[in-house]
């Protein structure tokens, strides 16, 4: 039904609860930072920060929250425009992180465009992605299955068709996944069978069921009572509850619930809900294109407003009210409920908040009664608890997706938040941040105790150190996991050192995990990295959130199993394209010292290493090639404490030097196939000696002392 694009104030009104009997207490904040711009579509990132349309334009904002978590005192950055404006359109959170739009009923590319394009936050990027072939999508109605594909209804026929993100193409779903009508201003519900549940609007009172197991839509019966207004064939929102039923919202002032079958071919059954109350005129409150969300104690926030029954006589002010499964109750006002109600839209914050926003330059948080069932939680039942910056990580658990979309609003607007969030609360300093999350297993609801999971990546930027890590799911939080934070680490691509300073001190900078890390060095260290990282076969890398802590190169000539079938070591791979550097910084940066817990934990496990070996009269080569080294060495060794020869041999599968600190001693490192031995180097011409003959060997045998340090190393050259 075709709308005005914006349409002015109609009539105005203080907020305040109502002080009936059994309703709701709950309130409304206002933002201390108001957007400057008109609030359209709201949509929750992955990583917490919530994206909103400026009106029906091009533009983006960002909401980040505070370092308390707190959305109210959140601030703004403006993210990319899109390709296209666009006002009343299908949109969705994708399993990836990205973000999908498609059609508008007002746009720059045409009425009803056919348009579409996804959002990638990681790079603050827009892309068009074609479109279905109807030369029309407009305000069509669409709905996220739970296999990540969108199912998308076309506004002059019965067609569906869906999209397929990753493969990027358009499909129709079929002769047999045809609608019995047009599915114009239809509002679509995903229910825990994977189904998809609509209330015909241009067939009504009949309602249908999509299955994608089936590729088929079947008939869900038909509703009790008229929720579809005649003249304007507008409804309401339609949102799963906690107890598996669907309260369906009318345009008419009725209400009704559907109870889903669970099954491929069984229509459900539906009950009458209460009607909303009368307005001065005697006429019940509709809902005729307006927003509903489902709160973390399991009721309904919804909205209403008086209007009559003619097509053009739109809603306003907006009322709101609670359903608590049985009744419906009124509740406070935002100050910008004073809009035409088709210009509303709420969104449901991790935090259990509703951000409320009507097209003005205003936005107000609702914080409902608190109250979720615990049973509604999710709950962890993996995940890594030693986390390093930059690292990406499995969680797995169960309900991890909530047990609902949680947000409706029908054919303009589709907000759904059920993908789980991870939250990061810092132990000491109360920090809360979100990890980005992404490739979750399913999009399904109410998934019960089966296991699902979510990957999710540690910005470079997250103070080191211990956290409580929880997952978030429609506003409920699981029990929290301790975890710590430490060292980013990865296996560099490039090193680059690079004197730019007229001191000639530098930096040294490596490419690793797609980023430039890079730290400061003076001129006694530039002579010591270039023999010892720039001859090693392969360096790691270990930085925090200020760039390159420490780097280690590693001499691994594994090709030595049968030293005497090859007179040269096997050809380095080609690198990949090297990256342009970063730009030079205006001042070195400091270097930090790692945390406490990662030295203790480095030091403990070179300890637990260090374990006594066999003394062959003799070093044969080792049979196999060497496998990676699964634990860094501790960063500071202790000399020899013992005589030689009390020790054991043998022939080292890699060589470390070790730069550790500036301007100290380095310390050479053998592992010998189990274990890792260790002495200093304390000349710098000692140092040379090593790179320039143990590091260019073909094979190093090396002895160590009873205490299991380094005593002797020789190194050997097949010709």
């Amino acid at each position: 039904m075709c709308r005005p694009a914006s349409r002015g104030f109609v009539s105005a009104r203080a907020a305040g609860a109502a002080d009936a009997k059994g309703a709701a207490v709950a309130s409304w904040k206002s933002l201390a930072h108001q957007p400057t711009f008109p609030v359209g579509t709201m949509l929750l990132l992955t990583d917490g920060t919530v994206m909103c349309q400026s009106g029906g334009s091009k533009s983006w904002w960002r909401l980040t929250p505070d370092l308390s978590g707190s959305y109210v005192n959140g601030t703004w950055s403006q993210l990319a425009d899109m390709h296209n404006s666009r006002l009343y359109y299908a949109s969705a959170v994708l399993r990836d992180g990205r973000v999908f739009v498609a059609g508008g009923e007002y746009s720059d590319a045409g009425s009803d465009t056919d348009a579409a394009e996804i959002y990638d936050p990681a790079t603050n990027t827009w892309t068009s992605v074609g479109n279905p072939g109807w030369g029309a999508i407009g305000d069509a109605p669409a709905c996220m299955l739970d296999d990540g594909r969108i199912l998308v209804g076309y506004i002059n026929d019965s067609r569906t068709a869906i999209y397929d993100p990753v493969a990027n193409t358009w499909t129709a779903t079929g002769t047999t996944g045809t609608l019995s009508a047009s599915s114009s201003e239809e509002t679509w519900t995903l229910l825990p069978d994977g189904s998809v549940m609509t209330i015909s609007c241009t067939n009504h009172p009949n309602a249908e069921r999509y299955v994608p197991s089936t590729g088929t839509w079947i008939s869900a019966g038909s509703t009790p009572v008229e929720l579809v207004q005649a003249s304007s064939i507008e409804i309401g929102p339609a949102l799963l509850m906690p107890d598996g039923r669907v309260f369906c919202v009318g345009a008419t002032g009725h209400t009704a619930l559907y109870s889903p079958s669970g099954d491929t071919t069984g229509t459900g059954t539906w009950t009458t809900g209460p009607d909303f109350p009368a307005d001065s005129q005697n006429r019940l409150l509709k809902a005729k294109d307006a927003p509903g969300a489902l709160l973390p104690n399991g009721r309904v926030l919804c909205a209403v407003g008086p209007a009559g029954d003619a097509a053009g006589d739109w809603p306003s002010p907006t009322m709101f009210f609670e359903f608590d499964g049985t009744n419906l109750n009124r509740v406070a006002d935002p100050p910008n409920a004073n809009q035409v109600i088709y210009q509303g839209r709420m969104l449901l914050l991790p935090t259990g908040e509703v951000l409320y926003g009507a097209q003005t330059a205003a936005l107000y948080a609702y914080e409902p009664d608190p109250g979720p069932d615990p049973s509604w939680a999710p709950t962890i039942t993996s995940v890594p608890t030693s986390l390093g910056l930059d690292g990406t990580y499995t969680l797995t658990g169960t309900q991890l997706n909530g047990l609902s979309q949680a947000v409706s609003y029908g054919d303009d607007a589709q907000m759904a938040t059920n993908y789980p969030l991870v939250r990061l609360i810092g132990t000491y300093s109360g920090k809360v941040r979100y990890l980005p999350t992404r490739n979750h297993s399913t999009m399904a609801v109410a998934t019960g105790a089966a296991p699902v999971s979510t990957e999710f990546t540690v910005p470079n930027d997250l103070d080191l150190g211990p956290h409580e890590l929880s997952v978030v799911a429609n506003g409920i939080a699981s029990a929290t996991v301790p975890v710590t934070v430490g060292l980013g680490s990865g296996r560099a691509q490039y090193l680059v050192v690079d004197t730019w300073t007229p001191s000639q001190d530098g930096m040294v900078w490596a490419y690793v995990n797609g980023a430039w890390r890079g730290r400061g060095i003076g001129q006694n260290e530039l002579v010591g990295i270039a023999q010892d990282l720039f001859s090693a076969d392969a360096v790691d890398v270990w930085w925090d959130s200020t760039g390159l802590v420490t780097a280690r190169g590693w001499s691994s000539p594994h090709w030595l199993a049968h030293p005497a079938a090859l007179s040269t070591p096997p050809p380095l791979p080609t690198p990949p394209p090297l990256p342009t550097p970063p730009p030079l910084p205006q001042q070195e940066p400091a270097m930090e010292e790692p945390s406490q817990d990662v030295v203790d934990q480095l030091d403990a496990a070179a300890r637990a290493a260090q374990t006594a070996a066999a003394s062959p009269s003799s070093v044969a080569p080792p049979s196999s090639g060497p496998p990676e080294p699964g634990t860094a060495p501790a960063k500071q060794p202790t000399a020899a404490a013992a005589p030689a020869g009390a020790g054991g041999s043998a022939t080292t599968h890699y060589l470390v030097l070790d730069h550790y600190f500036s301007g100290g001693p380095a310390a050479l490192w053998a592992w010998d196939g189990a274990a890792w031995r260790a002495g200093l180097v304390a000349e710098p011409g000692d140092e040379q000696g090593v790179v320039q003959v143990a590091f260019a060997a073909n094979r190093v045998d090396v002895w160590w002392d009873s205490s299991g340090s380094l005593n002797v190393i020789r190194s050997w050259k097949y010709l």
